[in-house]
Parts: structure tokens; C-alpha cells; sequence
């Protein structure tokens, strides 16, 4: 078997691949450890997982409450809350070191390490044949595309269709400086009123701060070059408002950027002896662009639907997308296409998010929501009302052309 992408969902593949006696590849373009684009956070849900999976790892940041910022400068907190399944705080680790230590965990399960760029992918039934770059292959009776969201694996199996996806584009910089809550920030300047994603500022170790600005563009790519071009003057701002205090701009890191693949938009997650996961299957959330905990799992969930039943993996790993991601990605998909088409919804948005009412059950409800909590959240007054507001967001959009498209893609293996 063969596992293209050895970032969290292709290494959680590969472990659980081989820890059930599978001869399997573990490829990726890099050697580790490697730097990705990432707000590096690892949400409760996959906390939840990692301590299941005993690979919590040392010297990540302990993460609690969140705050958000509105465009005119107000302040709410969400607060962190546990979950039947899941705990009420989060981690925050630099993805060179978080990666590696989920691709070593790979390696000693028994993973075989392969670094080289797939390209290519030949054969419909049977044995495929991966094409690297260089001109090496391999063959392998089972393919995970694990190779995030410009899946290679994806697009030459025909399981994805660019013009239909949901892509967002997310920068960052390492800085030096104090912060004291992780937040979320619905940011806007003169150059751009309205930014049609929001800006982060979250803790890492050491004293170091993650800063960056996510932006939605949907199928038109060139979009994204507003979040780098923005970049420094919201870091500059956050500075200003107090948010990062003793901040020295000497202190950061180059820029780096990296796309997202959203919503399970223009994704058909398997077929035959292919199974997409993490990013290049769309599985990011379109609400706040968290994907780490989705690809975790869904490696763990691919793994086990070719060892569980080998003739019905591409069904039942659909099943599995469908029962678990479906609902919240296709609704939520939808709302980010609306704020596309209309850019001024995202201030009211922000505006919304950070007013006086957003504190107590509400706040809770909205955290719950937002980072796709719903399923595993503890019964309460916050958790009617999260359930309420899914319930009006799914209803609402029931009839989109982005709805129908999904609805279509996860019907059949």
C-alpha cells in the first residue's frame, strides 16, 4: 500500500496501515522535519485523538479560551469547554516539529520512508503505478492521496475538480512577542475594506507567536496575493492595538504561505483503490479554516476501511465522510461561497461575532459551532442553541448548487 503526503493525515494513515501488518510507502515530496503554512493549532477534537492514539506530543503550548477581535476593535472570548469527547482546551506546536513527530511515529509502526514528488498515477483497477518525479515508480494495490489541497493523487485519479473546489490561501510569520490570549481577528484596513477571511495571532513555545491572515478565493487562485500583500500591515496592527505586546520587528520569521482545500467542495473522497484524506479530500473547515484534526482522523478512518473490508473500502469511507463531515462542511462551503460573491458580509460578519450578547451560553454555542464541536459537545442550554443555529444554516442552504454538487459526489463509491 502506498500513502502520497506524510503530513498528519498520511502519517496517522500510514501508522494505522501498518500496525494492522500492511507493507505500506510512506511518500512525501520532503524529508522531515519540513515548515508548512499553519496557524498550528491542534483543536480538541484531534487532542482528543492524539491522547487516544498515545502520541500527545512534549513542548506544545497548552491552549484555553480564544478571544476575536471585531473590525472596530471589540472584544469577546469563547470559552474553552469539554466535550463528551473531547477535552476543553487545545495545543499549539510549530507544524516542522508536529509533523515530524507524527511521521516518526509512522516510521517506527513499521512505514516505510519514501521522499519524492508524485506526479502521476496509472492503472484503474488492480496494482496502480505511482509516477515520481525523476522518473521512479512504484506499484501499490491500494493508494491514499494524502498530498494535500493540489492533491496530484486526486487529480489523476479524477476524484477532484479545481473549478468546483473551495480553496483558501493562509500566510504567517513566526514573531517575538507577549500574548495573552490566542485570538481571532475580523481585520480590515484602508487598502481593503472588507477581507474576505480573518486574521490570527496564536502562542507557540518559547515565547514565539504565530501571525498570519487566511483569505478565501474559492476557484480564482490569484486572489490570494491580497493576504500576502496585507500581511505585515496586520501584524503592524496588531502591534498597535496591544495584542502583541513587546513586539520587535527585527523578531520575524519570513513569510510563509500555503493553500487549503475547504468543504469537501469538488471532491469525490474515493473510488476503486483510491481514498483521498486530510486536505486533498476538502476536509478544512470553510469556517475557520482548521483541517488538522479533520485529517487525522480521516487517515485513521481510510486505514481502516481497506483492512476492515477490502471490497467495500471506497463505500464505507464515503459513508464515513458523508456520516461524519457532510452536513457541517456543506452548509458552511455554501455560506463561504455567499461571502465571496458578496465581500461586505464578512464586516457584519465580525460585527456580529464580537457584540455585547456574545458572551455566556451563546458564546459557548458559537465556539461549539464554529470548530465543529457539535457532535461531541456536553447537553446544555449552549449546545440547544449550537444545534439550533446548525439546524437553520443546513436548512437555508439545502438548495445550493454547492449543496446539490456535494450530495451528488458522496452518493456513490
Amino acid at each position: 500500500m502506498a500513502v502520497c503526503g506524510a503530513g498528519p493525515a498520511g502519517s496517522m494513515a500510514a501508522r494505522s496501515l501498518a500496525r494492522s501488518g500492511a507493507k505500506v510507502a510512506l511518500i512525501d515530496k520532503a524529508a522531515f522535519p519540513r515548515d508548512k503554512a499553519c496557524g498550528d493549532l491542534v483543536g480538541p477534537q484531534g487532542l482528543a485523538l492524539l491522547d487516544q492514539e498515545r502520541l500527545v506530543p512534549d513542548g506544545a503550548v497548552v491552549v484555553g479560551d480564544m478571544a476575536l477581535m471585531g473590525p472596530g476593535g471589540n472584544r469577546r472570548v469563547l470559552p474553552a469547554v469539554a466535550g463528551t469527547d473531547h477535552p476543553g482546551r487545545a495545543l499549539s506546536m510549530p507544524r516542522s516539529s508536529f509533523d515530524a513527530h507524527l511521521h516518526q511515529a509512522a516510521l517506527e509502526m513499521g512505514a516505510m520512508d519514501i521522499t519524492g514528488q508524485v506526479v502521476g498515477l496509472d492503472g484503474n483497477s488492480g496494482a496502480r503505478e505511482i509516477a515520481l518525479a525523476g522518473g521512479a515508480s512504484l506499484l501499490a494495490d491500494w493508494v491514499i492521496g494524502a498530498d494535500g489541497a493540489s492533491s496530484a493523487v486526486g487529480s489523476a485519479a479524477h476524484l477532484s475538480d479545481a473549478n468546483d473546489s473551495m480553496f483558501g490561501f493562509a500566510i504567517r510569520r513566526y514573531v517575538k512577542a507577549d500574548l495573552a490570549l490566542p485570538i481571532i481577528f475580523f481585520w480590515s484596513d484602508s487598502a481593503l475594506s472588507h477581507l474576505p477571511g480573518y486574521g490570527w495571532a496564536f502562542p507557540g513555545p518559547d515565547g514565539t507567536v504565530n501571525a498570519g491572515l487566511g483569505v478565501a478565493v474559492g476557484a480564482n487562485r490569484r486572489a490570494a496575493a491580497v493576504a500576502a500583500k496585507r500581511l505585515d500591515p496586520f501584524i503592524d496592527s496588531l502591534s498597535a492595538s496591544g495584542v502583541l505586546a513587546g513586539y520587535d520587528p527585527g523578531s520575524s520569521s519570513r513569510p510563509l504561505g500555503g493553500w487549503l482545500r475547504m468543504g469537501l467542495a469538488g471532491i469525490r473522497p474515493a473510488r476503486g483503490r483510491v481514498l483521498l484524506v486530510g486536505d486533498a479530500a476538502g476536509l478544512v473547515n470553510p469556517m475557520q479554516g482548521e483541517g488538522i484534526a479533520q485529517a487525522m482522523h480521516s487517515g485513521i478512518a481510510a486505514s481502516r476501511s481497506i483492512v476492515a473490508s477490502p471490497a467495500n473500502a471506497a463505500g464505507n469511507y464515503t459513508a464515513w465522510i458523508r456520516d461524519n463531515h457532510a452536513g457541517f462542511h456543506g452548509s458552511t462551503a455554501a455560506l463561504q461561497r455567499l461571502v465571496l460573491e458578496h465581500p461586505s458580509t464578512m464586516g457584519l460578519f465580525g460585527a456580529v461575532l464580537t457584540g455585547p450578547w456574545m458572551k455566556g451560553p451563546v458564546a459557548q454555542a458559537w465556539g461549539m459551532y464554529w470548530n465543529e464541536l457539535l457532535a461531541g459537545a456536553t447537553p446544555g442550554t449552549a449546545k440547544s442553541l449550537a444545534m439550533a443555529l446548525d439546524g437553520a444554516v443546513r436548512l437555508s442552504t439545502s438548495l445550493t448548487r454547492t449543496r446539490r454538487q456535494m450530495r451528488r459526489a458522496l452518493r456513490w463509491a
